[in-house]
């Protein structure tokens, strides 16, 4: 409701215009983003590698 009104009202937010630094700074962002959803990825991957491991060859993670 609230940012229905504050929109009805002209009082919205315009977005900043594409420039050099705007665009390496949201290049940063997109590429700290992709590196949190990697490093997810690899930790999920490394997890279920030892859940498969404990199950067939335990032994190879005591070492």
């Amino acid at each position: 409701m609230l940012i229905a009104r504050l929109t009805g009202q002209l009082r919205c937010y315009l977005p900043e215009p594409v420039d050099e630094a705007n665009a390496a700074w949201a290049r940063l962002r997109h590429l700290g983003a992709r590196r949190e959803e990697l490093l997810e990825q690899h930790v999920a991957c490394v997890q279920t590698l030892r859940d498969l491991l404990e199950c067939v060859w335990p032994a190879a993670l005591e070492v």
